[in-house]
């Protein structure tokens, strides 16, 4: 992961390279999360499935918190 962040020093010389290095980035930071948390997740899944899987087992998710504070308006 180190070696990752490393390589984000080439944005300004290498664009499209750093926006790959911080997807991968990115995506391996959800796969760990997930994994950490026993949830099973599919090898084709692509960064926005990561993603929202993620945010719903972290409980990151507008419905998880939609109610709480509408109630206040």
């Amino acid at each position: 992961m180190y070696e990752r962040l490393a390589a984000l020093d080439c944005r300004s010389s290498d664009l499209e390279r750093a926006i790959t290095l911080a997807r991968t980035l990115l995506e391996g930071v959800c796969k760990w999360i997930l994994h950490e948390a026993d949830v099973d997740w599919v090898k084709a899944d692509d960064l926005p499935a990561f993603y929202k899987e993620t945010a719903k087992e972290l409980n990151l998710t507008p419905d998880n918190h939609t109610e709480k504070y509408s109630s206040r308006y």
